[in-house]
C-alpha cells in the first residue's frame, strides 16, 4: 500500500494463498456481508477496498486490513520474491481434498518436521467437511459470523458450500464485467 510492504522475509517463512473464482467471491461476499451483488461486486471490483473493523460486521479491534480489488490481492501474494510460494485453488480443496492437502502439507515439509499419515489426512478432512462445520455452527455458533446490522441476527458462516456456483446465481452482466476486468488473472489460474 503506498509502496509499503505488508509483510517481509523477516516474518515470512513461506506463503500459502488460496485464491477462488471472483464470481463465487461475489456471491460469497452477498451473504457473509448481507449486501446485494451489485454491492458486492463493487467490493472486488475496488483497488482501494479495506475492511475496518464494524465498518463490515466484524469486531473493531482498531485495524484496517487492505484487500485491493480480487486482482491486486492475488498478485499481491503471487509476486511475493522473498519466500517460496504455494497457490492453491479453492476449486481444487473442494474437487480433490485428499490430493490437495496432501500437497500443501509436502510444501510445509520444506520448511518443518511433517509425517504425512494417510489415514489422519482423512481424518481432517472428514472433520472440516462442510457439512460437519455447518452442523456445528447451527448447534455452537461461529466466531466469524457477523451481525446483520438491519436484522441484528447472525448470519450463516457455512452458508452454501458447493452449492455457491456463480452459473446458477449471478447475473451474465455482472459475470461479464468480472471475466473483462479480471481476464487475465482468470486465464492464468484456468478459471
Amino acid at each position: 500500500l503506498e509502496n509499503n510492504s505488508f509483510t517481509n522475509k523477516r516474518n515470512t517463512k513461506a506463503v500459502i494463498y488460496v485464491v477462488r473464482d471472483p464470481r463465487n467471491v461475489i456471491t460469497s461476499i452477498s451473504n457473509h456481508y448481507s449486501k446485494d451483488i451489485l454491492e458486492s461486486s463493487d467490493f472486488i471490483f475496488n483497488k482501494k477496498q479495506m475492511l475496518i473493523g464494524e465498518e463490515w460486521g466484524g469486531k473493531d479491534f482498531g485495524i484496517a486490513t487492505v484487500l485491493g480489488d480480487w486482482s491486486e490481492h492475488y498478485k499481491s501474494w503471487k509476486n511475493i520474491k522473498f519466500a517460496p510460494l504455494k497457490i492453491i485453488k479453492y476449486e481444487d480443496l473442494i474437487a480433490n481434498p485428499e490430493d490437495t492437502f496432501i500437497s500443501i502439507l509436502n510444501f510445509l515439509k520444506n520448511f518443518m518436521d511433517i509425517d504425512i499419515n494417510k489415514n489422519k489426512v482423512k481424518k481432517v478432512i472428514d472433520s472440516c467437511s462442510f457439512d460437519i462445520l455447518s452442523n456445528k455452527e447451527k448447534k455452537e455458533g461461529f466466531d466469524e459470523s457477523i451481525t446483520d446490522k438491519s436484522s441484528g441476527k447472525k448470519i450463516k458462516f457455512f452458508n452454501l458450500g458447493k452449492k455457491n456456483d456463480w452459473k446458477k446465481l449471478l447475473n451474465s452482466k455482472i459475470e461479464e464485467q468480472i471475466r473483462f476486468k479480471f481476464n487475465k488473472e482468470m486465464k492464468e489460474l484456468g478459471y
